[in-house]
This record gives structure tokens, C-alpha cells and sequence, in this order.
């Protein structure tokens, strides 16, 4: 089968989404012969070391890469952008099945005749929703409508939509997508990739991925201010802010997270917006490492037994009470947090996504 993907970042993934399609990639190209069209920044040309596969790259003008316009004008005019190169690519490869990944960067074509998957998930969810806009600044408002208007388009012509969470499959549905079925494909994440130590061998640290506002830097801010006596580690972008904080420990992004697996007791995951999923409780949890996380969206179904979820995320004793229930009782915690964690191997989400495509499009991948 002929097989077309078009995605952002796929080059040197890092983030969930990324990390999922080339986890998918690698297993489609076992059997099918693949197409990448990679909207990317990154001047470097990368070759997959999987067989099948041919990646495009379409690099953005200099112009929409920089701040000169506001945030969502630029996305837009990259994906009006990339839209017509991607046509051009299309006509050429005439796929059996085409693939879009998060953020949708083309607009179908009229002679398309393949059919067609939308994966939702990532941070750009919330501008395929009536929600789009909660959280944008003002100057951004009228771009993130019109995206919102042409995703909705983009949404309703497919044959089908493929979410990563149930609450993501239910965010959609509420805003009334009725003519294209929706079902619920768990992340693809092989968990022998994260896998590093036994649960019974514990790290030191209390881990907090990816600082940033909508991830909850301000209340992981009041946390380590109530426990001056435990030791953080940070990773991400955001950490200049916590550099000189004594008990804390900043890592930029690693190519392995393996890394701070090994040393981290707990994850925190004290997100302030509607996660789609949270993978990371998924790595962690394969070894034996909890996660205390809000309540809020997704991460309901990734934390499950494995950690404990705080419903108000404000209130930062319900952080602390949580943080010393999960050291009380480790083993038990770590138990369930490596039962919980095996439910989403690999094996499982691929298996589910052929089933679906075979019952929804009458495909054998």
C-alpha cells in the first residue's frame, strides 16, 4: 500500500505527538511503502534508518519563523503555505491512504482519490474546538478564529478522525463533527524505550517535564517554596527561571529521558489547561514512578491508578498531602503505576488502529 504522511517536527522528534508518528512510521514502513511531507524549521536534512521511507521537507519562509506577526497569523500562513507544496507532492505519489498528523498543515485536495486519517492531539487541539480561543491573547484572536473556521473544514471532509484520548474524542464530538466517525487510538509508545530500572530501586528526585505557564510553573513554583528539604529536577525549555533555586536540578531537553528516569521518585504534573493525553505519566510509570497530576483532561486516563490526581491544581496542599501518600506507600504506588503503564504498549495501540482502520475504511494495514 501506498501511504502518504504529512506532519510537523518529524525530523528530530521530541514532543509527544512527534515521538507517537515515528513510532507509527517506523512500524507502517515494515509492510507499506511511505511518503513524509515534514513541515520543519531545521534546515538539516534528515534520513529516517528505516527502510520504505522517503521524507520531503518544506521549510517555512524566514518571515513566518520569527515574531514579527502574532503567533497564530504565523501558523496560518504556514499552513496556507505548505498547503499547495504538499498538494504538488500528492499529485505525484497518488497514495492508497493518506495521514494527517496535528497540526493540520494541508488543505485536501479536490483530485485527492485516497482515503484519508486525522490524528488530533497535541497542543493545537484546542483551535479545532469551540474552545479555541479561552486562552489566546487578544492579538491572536482573529487568527486563531480563521484557523479555527478552516480545521473545522479540514475536519469535516475526512474519513476519519482518530483521537488520543477519550476526552479528546468527546471534546470533538461536542462540537458537533457528526459526519466523520471519531474513535480513540492510545499513543504509540514503545515502552522498552523508557524502561530503565526496577521499581524497587527508586531516584531521589521529584521530576517536573516541560516548565511553562499551562503546565503549571507557578504552582510547581509554591511546591518546592512548602519542601525546601527535597530534591527537584526540571527539564525543558523554561527553566532559566528556576536555575538558582537551590534544591532544584535543570536539564535542558534530553535525547534520552532514560536519564532522569533513573533518578526520579515522582513526576509532577501540574498542568492548568485540558492536557489532550500526557504520555510522560506512560515512561514514568513503566518504571514503577508515580505521577501526581491535575485533573484535567486527559491525564485522568493516563495517570489512572498509577499516581493521584488533584483536582483543584491551586491548591498546593493537596500537592503536598499527595507527595507524602505516594512516599508512604511506594510499592503499592509503584505497582499500580507499572500495571498502568503496560496497558498502553505499543503492540496494543497498533493493533487498535488497524482494527479501526479495517472496520472504518475497509483498509488491511
Amino acid at each position: 500500500m501506498r501511504i502518504s504522511l504529512a506532519g510537523r517536527n518529524l525530523d528530530f522528534p521530541r514532543g509527544g505527538g512527534e515521538l507517537s508518528t515515528f513510532s507509527l512510521l517506523k512500524a507502517l514502513s515494515e509492510n507499506h511503502r511511505l511518503s513524509v511531507f515534514n513541515v520543519s524549521e531545521n534546515q538539516e536534512i534528515y534520513k529516517y534508518h528505516t527502510k520504505n521511507i522517503h521524507m520531503y521537507k518544506w521549510v517555512p519562509p524566514r518571515i513566518l519563523t520569527r515574531p514579527y506577526l502574532p503567533f497564530q497569523w504565523r501558523i496560518l500562513g504556514i499552513e496556507m503555505l505548505s498547503s499547495r507544496v504538499f498538494d504538488e507532492q500528492l499529485k505525484r505519489d497518488q497514495p492508497d491512504l493518506l495521514i494527517i498528523t496535528d497540526p493540520a498543515m494541508i488543505k485536501l485536495p479536490r483530485h485527492l482519490k485516497a482515503k484519508t486519517i486525522f490524528f488530533v492531539r497535541g497542543h493545537d487541539w484546542r483551535y479545532y474546538t469551540k474552545f479555541a480561543n479561552n486562552i489566546s491573547r487578544m492579538r491572536n484572536e482573529i487568527g486563531g478564529k480563521i484557523r479555527n473556521i478552516r480545521n473545522r473544514k479540514i475536519l469535516e471532509r475526512m474519513d476519519l478522525i482518530i483521537a488520543n484520548s477519550k476526552f479528546m474524542a468527546e471534546i470533538l464530538r461536542k462540537f458537533g463533527i457528526t459526519s466523520t466517525p471519531i474513535e480513540t487510538v492510545y499513543p504509540f509508545i514503545t515502552l522498552s524505550s523508557y524502561r530503565v530500572r526496577d521499581k524497587d530501586t527508586p531516584g531521589k528526585y521529584i521530576t517536573y517535564i516541560n516548565p511553562s505557564y499551562l503546565k503549571g510553573i507557578e504552582i510547581f513554583h509554591e511546591i518546592i517554596k512548602k519542601l525546601p528539604q527535597k530534591k527537584f529536577i526540571v527539564v525543558g525549555k523554561g527553566i532559566e527561571k528556576l536555575k538558582n533555586i537551590s534544591n532544584v536540578t535543570c536539564f535542558d531537553w534530553c535525547d534520552d529521558v532514560r536519564d532522569i528516569y533513573k533518578k526520579t521518585s515522582i513526576v509532577l504534573f501540574p498542568s492548568i489547561w485540558d492536557e489532550p493525553f500526557g504520555r510522560v505519566s506512560i515512561e514514568a510509570g513503566i518504571n514503577g514512578i508515580p505521577t501526581i497530576a491535575s485533573n484535567r483532561g486527559g491525564l485522568s486516563e493516563s495517570v489512572g491508578k498509577g499516581g493521584i490526581l488533584i483536582d483543584n491544581p491551586y491548591d498546593i496542599n493537596a500537592w503536598l498531602s499527595a507527595i507524602q501518600k505516594i512516599e508512604s506507600n511506594r510499592r503499592s504506588f509503584s505497582n499500580e503505576a507499572i500495571n498502568h503503564a503496560e496497558k498502553f504498549a505499543f503492540e496494543r495501540s497498533y493493533d487498535n488502529f488497524k482494527k479501526i482502520a479495517r472496520k472504518n475504511l475497509n483498509l488491511n494495514i
